[in-house]
């Protein structure tokens, strides 16, 4: 568990996080929309039971912001007996320069 969440956040494109309890699933990801760069991110937050995506918190220069609040947010989930996974893809992104 504790490699997964090292994984999820070295920082990538798109970083997934599923957590299950019962029949429940949460999604928590977030999404850098700049390709090759942590800012600007957002933490999106999928319920298995509607289709509605929730974008929880945005970033445009606030480097790890993103990265801390979906790690704090899926801590929440792990204190209430949850199971979460990290799964990342891609390259990870890097500071974008002015």
């Amino acid at each position: 568990l504790l490699t997964g969440l090292l994984i999820f956040f070295t920082g990538f494109l798109h970083a997934n996080t599923t957590c299950i309890k019962a029949k429940s699933i949460r999604e928590i990801d977030i999404v850098y929309s700049k390709p090759g760069y942590k800012l600007p991110c957002e933490v999106t937050y999928k319920k298995s039971e509607s289709p509605e995506i929730q974008i929880l918190w945005k970033a445009k220069n606030q480097p790890g912001y993103c990265e801390q609040k979906a790690k704090d947010f899926i801590a929440t989930f792990e204190t209430k007996d949850w199971i979460c996974q990290s799964n990342s893809e891609t390259s990870a992104p890097q500071e974008e320069k002015n």
